[in-house]
């Protein structure tokens, strides 16, 4: 979008009130099992709007470029948050999809015992709520007008663990870019362990045939129960629904991601059809390992990226390859992450052309 456009000085002289052109609504979903959710939405003047979940870990929902969905849909949608989503596999009933499911904080992957503790699928947090300390429908900062969303998420028990992440969503008028920042405490007199996993997820009609998933890699593994051979197929290339893929059959890929000089991972997604791609950004030397969801079923038909610091085959796994971080007391780590949409067919050649076979 034009900068000239939405030039602080120019508007002023044709704009009253800036939420003619972007802002933030908040509301409350009242049916069915969504019911008291609540919800920010963002739009932003560029064609982006996206939604964040107050009351599921300030995640992202559904999220749309000028009425084109970006985001996978579950058939269940979206839940009111519920502990009993934290047993087992049970994650999967309140999995609405959405642009960003962040699992974690203190572990990730399949249920396991680890150290004599019983973990569920991909941790508690997305079914935690958050406390909201700031949302910002819209402020001049340095030449920009930006728009945020700010909260703390806990994660805590008497004898702990007792951990927090604190969560900034922004983006910016005429900008199609969403970015995020997080900042992990341990606030706990012991070392905890600490995983992340930023799962998101993408559906039709950015995800279709013929589209291509971008990404630079030094090596490429598959996990044992895969059912396509990664090294007999092209994986970057997004088939129609596979009949293989049907029911819980999918494919699981380790990436390990070439980073730019600036240190960053650079993933995404291009699909000429639309004229679209998504690109997502993020320090490598934070999140190390990116996964790459694959399940190209019939209705269900859906990618993912999963930059992660862990692994997806369980804490008492991640123990085991050396893959397991620990935070001590007092300590924080830091994650910023940037998503962004592809409009222009420079752009997309450029974020193709920059991920060599």
């Amino acid at each position: 979008m034009s900068s000239n456009l939405f030039n602080e000085h120019g508007l002023r002289d044709k704009i009253i009130d800036m939420r003619q052109l972007c802002g933030i609504k908040e509301y409350t979903l009242e049916n069915g099992p969504s019911e008291g959710v609540k919800v920010a939405e963002f739009y932003n003047g560029s064609g982006l709007t996206f939604s964040v979940l107050k009351n599921r870990g300030l995640d992202i929902a559904d999220t749309f470029f000028k009425g084109i969905p970006l985001h996978f849909r579950s058939f269940g949608g979206i839940t009111a948050p519920s502990e009993s989503y934290s047993r087992g596999s049970e994650f999967l009933r309140s999995f609405y999809g959405g642009l960003l499911v962040t699992c974690g904080v203190t572990y990730t992957g399949r249920p396991n015992v680890d150290a004599g503790e019983e973990l569920s699928l991909h941790g508690r947090f997305s079914n935690l709520r958050a406390t909201v300390n700031r949302v910002c429908g819209g402020e001049w900062k340095a030449g920009r007008y930006e728009l945020e969303i700010e909260g703390e998420v806990r994660e805590t028990a008497l004898f702990g663990p007792n951990v927090s992440l604190r969560r900034l969503i922004r983006t910016s008028l005429g900008s199609p870019t969403i970015e995020l920042k997080d900042i992990f405490t341990n606030h706990h007199n012991v070392v905890t362990p600490h995983a992340m996993l930023y799962h998101f997820t993408f559906g039709y009609p950015l995800v279709d045939e013929g589209a291509k998933l971008i990404y630079r890699a030094t090596t490429v593994s598959g996990l044992s129960d895969n059912v396509r051979n990664h090294h007999a197929e092209d994986m970057r290339r997004i088939p129609a629904p596979l009949e293989i893929h049907d029911g819980a059959s999918q494919d699981f890929l380790y990436i390990d991601v070439k980073e730019n000089e600036d240190g960053l991972a650079q993933v995404g997604i291009v699909n000429r059809k639309l004229g679209l791609g998504v690109k997502l950004e993020y320090p490598k030397a934070a999140l190390p390992r990116l996964g790459n969801w694959l399940h190209f079923g019939h209705g269900e038909y859906v990618t993912a990226f999963e930059p992660m610091n862990g692994g997806v085959e369980g804490r008492s796994k991640d123990r085991e390859l050396g893959w397991l971080e620990e935070i001590a007391p007092g300590e924080t780590k830091e994650y910023t992450l940037r998503f962004t949409v592809l409009t222009t067919p420079e752009e997309l050649d450029y974020f193709e052309s920059d991920a060599p076979d």
